[in-house]
């Protein structure tokens, strides 16, 4: 949390989203993850827009033009 690289290896389940997630909550600032995760990013962006947080996903198969925009506000 203050400003400096982070290295957390956990094994599968173990709340490694909160790493991520956490930080730009408290920050009020935005995160990039880059993860070749298709199913988890989706998942992810739900579970964050059902705590009306603001989320999206942009993959290579996108098929939704308004996703570029919403990445960007």
């Amino acid at each position: 949390m203050d400003g400096r690289d982070a290295l957390c290896i956990m094994a599968t389940g173990t709340g490694k989203s909160i790493c991520y997630q956490l930080p730009p909550l408290i920050m009020g600032t935005v995160a990039v993850v880059v993860s070749p995760l298709i199913a988890l990013m989706q998942d992810q962006v739900q579970g964050l827009r059902k705590r009306n947080i603001s989320a999206a996903m942009l993959g290579t198969a996108q098929t939704d033009p308004t996703v570029e925009g919403d990445c960007r506000k």
